[in-house]
């Protein structure tokens, strides 16, 4: 059981890592782009890093979850993947 929950935890920080990298050159872009832009790429890099951080505590608190209680934190935890996913996307979309 301890081993599903490791693979599940090394899985989404895998993800987590990925999507770090894309938030990362957006923030880049951000740097290079006009004033006005820069704005619009500084607010959304903002929100998907405080949507990242999120992420981060809630796999934090599943190192310390024990038994199968890990298992009622895996919901919570694929639904901030998928959030911080579309948001990247849409960012990404947007300041294309």
């Amino acid at each position: 059981m301890e081993q599903n929950k490791d693979a599940y935890r090394q899985k989404v920080e895998a993800e987590v890592n990925e999507l770090n990298a894309r938030i990362d050159l957006l923030k880049s872009k951000a740097e290079k782009a006009e004033a006005e832009a820069k704005i619009g790429y500084s607010q959304q890099t903002f929100k998907l890093k405080e949507k990242r951080d999120e992420l981060k505590e809630k796999l934090e608190n599943l190192k310390e979850a024990s038994g199968d209680a890990w298992k009622d934190m895996k919901a919570g935890i694929d639904k901030a993947v998928t959030d911080l996913k579309t948001a990247l996307e849409v960012a990404e979309t947007r300041f294309k």
